[in-house]
């Protein structure tokens, strides 16, 4: 984001860039193990197209996204046990008895974030990065039919107790008849059924562009392309072109200025350096894109 140095940016701005400014910490914790253990991830989602547009993060964005091929991000899940230093911990649906998505969050311990329906939960409330596994999606029609049918049943499940309006709540409400247990253990055996190295299409579990567009082509991850994002050089898929046009279109024109917001409605209580929440800087986001 960039402001006129005579300027301060207005109340609102500054919580977002402070917001930018945590999730930038936990991705250097994330690079760190990585790297340290040579696993493979990327940029995804508007964190890829924040670096190729603009060098780092979208200005109104207020998120990271990273993608790691199932293998990699098993590995990453046990080595957060032993390998993350003090201040920053791994949450997924194996930790935490009512995490309610199908992928990990990576979180800096000393923060509290609370976003819109998610809020309420009795789960940690902290700033984060999101880890997106991507998993081999079948080759066979029928199949990759009711592969797509089991995830989105799975996450709608897991996410039965978030805020959602009307019949939709209710519907979501009524799937935790069905043991979480259970779901949890089908989705790991399926998470892990197709191979991610011998299926060529693979997607990560996420719904937000339609399931379609979460679905891409294995090469075009690849071997890594390096993007600058921040003042860190960081890996992008191979096919990085490919993937952003497949997701976004016209990936180099900006929406129009009405339409540049956060996804997210969040709330920044606190911050490290005020560890009570007293004056820490808040602003509200609007939900969509």
């Amino acid at each position: 984001m960039t402001t006129d140095s005579a300027t301060p940016p207005s109340a609102p701005e500054a919580s977002l860039r402070a917001l930018q400014m945590q999730d930038l910490e936990i991705l250097r914790e994330f690079k760190r193990i990585c790297e340290a253990h040579s696993l493979r991830y990327y940029l995804g989602s508007g964190t890829l197209l924040g670096a190729v547009r603009h060098k780092g993060f979208i200005p109104w964005d207020d998120d990271v996204d990273v993608e790691m091929p199932r293998p990699d991000y098993d590995r990453f899940s046990r080595l957060c046990a032993t390998d993350l230093v003090s201040g920053f911990s791994w949450h997924t649906y194996l930790t935490d008895r009512r995490y309610p998505f199908m992928w990990g969050k990576l979180m800096r311990d000393d923060t509290e974030l609370r976003q819109g329906p998610t809020a309420h939960l009795d789960i940690q409330q902290s700033i984060y990065i999101d880890v997106w596994p991507l998993d081999g999606i079948s080759n066979g029609r029928l199949s990759e039919q009711i592969q797509r049918g089991f995830h989105k049943w799975s996450q709608i499940r897991l996410s039965a107790d978030l805020i959602r309006p009307g019949l939709r709540g209710l519907v979501a409400r009524s799937w935790k008849l069905v043991p979480r247990r259970l779901v949890v253990t089908l989705c790991e055996w399926s998470a892990r059924h197709f191979s991610y190295e011998s299926c060529r299409i693979v997607a990560h579990p996420r719904a937000l562009y339609g399931y379609r567009k979460e679905c891409m082509p294995r090469e075009w991850f690849g071997d890594a392309v390096p993007q600058q994002f921040e003042d860190m050089t960081l890996p992008g898929p191979a096919r990085w072109h490919e993937y952003l046009t497949h997701v976004y279109g016209d990936y180099m024109t900006p929406p129009p200025e009405a339409q540049r917001m956060s996804r997210h409605e969040s709330t920044i209580v606190s911050l490290p350096d005020e560890p009570d929440g007293s004056g820490a800087p808040r602003a509200t986001h609007p939900k969509h894109p």
